[in-house]
């Protein structure tokens, strides 16, 4: 057992040369397809949640004994991997295009290290639609808030308005036509990793 709390890198005095730990960086963070691989990761755990978010909620329909199972209250953390995939995506197919996603000091580039979709998909070039551009901006708060913090960054996206809702807003909302929206734009910006 090792009680030595340094690490063995060190212990052996075996560092790695700061400059080639810069290079290999660079070169690790412009490898498009680690972005697009992380991507597909996210995506997959977000359909794994959906699955047994519905799974549930079909439970609960047919009962009105069961207490709400966790699986039932995940809509949020899946929403969040589907909006943080989308955004890898995006990353990834910035580098594909031959950006760089650093910025040659050894740290990603300011213009890489935002979390506003929207503004991703104007750097990247992909054309959407009115929906899509909408969506994007309800994935930025997904992103934002849905999973990394527990609140909006501001009371305003609190419980948003939504259309044919009246009293007490939700807190998240998800559609089925907003999960096509998504998988349209997710199609568009894989279908340009091919080209």
């Amino acid at each position: 057992i090792n009680n030595n709390p340094i690490p063995r890198i060190i212990r052996y005095n075996i560092i790695m040369d700061d400059a080639a730990r810069k290079i290999v960086y660079e070169e690790s963070a412009n490898e498009y397809w680690r972005w697009k691989n992380a991507g597909d990761n996210l995506f997959i755990a977000a359909n794994i949640l959906e699955v047994n978010y519905n799974k549930s909620l079909n439970k609960i329909k047919d009962t009105t004994k069961d207490k709400l199972s966790l699986s039932a209250q995940i809509l949020s953390q899946w929403i969040y991997f589907k909006a943080k995939s989308l955004e890898l995506y995006m990353k990834a197919l910035y580098i594909k295009q031959g950006n760089a996603a650093t910025d040659c000091k050894g740290n990603l580039s300011k213009a890489f290290i935002t979390h506003e979709l929207f503004t991703l998909s104007k750097i990247i070039k992909i054309i959407l639609n009115k929906e899509q551009r909408a969506l994007l901006n309800k994935l930025t708060d997904a992103v934002k808030y849905w999973g990394t913090y527990p609140m909006p960054l501001s009371y305003k996206k609190w419980r948003p308005d939504m259309d044919g809702i009246t009293g007490i807003q939700p807190i998240f909302s998800w559609s089925e036509q907003e999960n096509k929206i998504l998988e349209g734009i997710i199609n568009k910006i894989k279908w340009n990793f091919d080209k």
